[in-house]
């Protein structure tokens, strides 16, 4: 325990400081975009601004509420900073839950630091600045709190998770579900509780999308512009193969033998397997945010 948790530190450190000089370099290098660190800094600004228009925003992007403070500097510096820091600090709820698994703490430090170093998640920290970037710290901390006991703060975690971006919701709601279903049996009420409210905020946060954005332009928010392209699904085939080998190997294949988590991984990898659209496919994902929304599952999953 002496030996492990400063190392964990230290590559959190390393990470944060790393990350955060490549971003700053990017940055006064006039190689940042306005897609998509200056919309959401300009995002920040409206929410902040447009008391009004509160119930878009929290369907949409609510996170936003609770990181402001980082906007309101008004410094694309702090939030490149912030935005590399808050990735990194995953390594110490998936520190917890491998130990919590392994009860081996030198392989509990292997694991976690092998997710700064898993080479899809860079995409995340590389294209600038965004809210998916904040998804997999908090969903692990929500689960890690979960398997400690501690069920007000892993729904806190979770409750945030759900308000990333529409519907990142479906994954604590899916997992909330699997809680439920585990409670056939045990009736632990906390836990029906837990679950219950979790779901519930799911399907809130989906009334108010579908009666504020009725138009229904933004029904795709999770898969982008995954009908855009040219081409056709299976006329790209080879570049979706070698996504998923590339998701997949650096891990050993191990997430695949999960059966609790095999499921989280679905959304994504159907959305790379029906896709005519470059960004989340090989080899431009690996530069993109959209790995946030399966890097943490595939890390449970190992």
């Amino acid at each position: 325990m002496k030996a492990t948790r400063p190392l964990l530190v230290a590559s959190f450190i390393a990470y944060t400081v790393a990350w955060s000089f490549i971003s700053l370099l990017r940055l006064f290098s006039l190689n940042a975009f306005v897609l998509d660190l200056g919309v959401n800094m300009q995002f920040a600004w409206y929410a902040f601004k447009n008391p009004a228009a509160f119930l878009h925003i929290l369907a949409y992007k609510g996170i936003v509420y609770f990181v402001l403070p980082v906007f309101l500097l008004d410094s694309y510096p702090a939030i490149l900073i912030f935005q590399s820091a808050f990735i990194g600090f995953a390594v110490f709820p998936l520190y917890g839950i491998a130990k919590y698994y392994l009860n081996d703490e030198l392989s509990s430090l292997l694991i976690a630091a092998s997710y700064l170093l898993y080479f899809p998640l860079a995409g995340v920290n590389w294209f600038d600045a965004h809210y998916q970037a904040l998804f997999p710290t908090l969903f692990l901390l929500g689960y890690y709190f979960y398997i400690s006991k501690k069920l007000v703060p892993s729904l806190i975690f979770f409750l945030l998770s759900s308000m990333i971006r529409y519907p990142y919701f479906v994954f604590p709601t899916l997992f909330a579900v699997m809680v439920l279903i585990s409670q056939i049996k045990e009736r632990n009420i906390r836990k029906v509780e837990f679950a219950a409210t979790i779901i519930a905020f799911g399907a809130l946060l989906t009334v108010i999308f579908y009666a504020v954005y009725s138009h229904g332009a933004y029904i795709q928010n999770f898969v982008g512009t995954v009908r855009l392209g040219v081409g056709t699904p299976l006329g790209l085939l080879n570049l979706k193969l070698i996504t998923f080998v590339l998701f997949l190997f650096p891990l050993l294949l191990l997430p695949l033998l999960s059966k609790r988590w095999i499921i989280f991984y679905v959304p994504f990898f159907y959305v790379v397997a029906t896709t005519t659209y470059w960004g989340y496919i090989y080899p431009n994902v690996f530069m993109l945010q959209y790995p946030a929304g399966i890097v943490p599952f595939l890390f449970l999953g190992t």
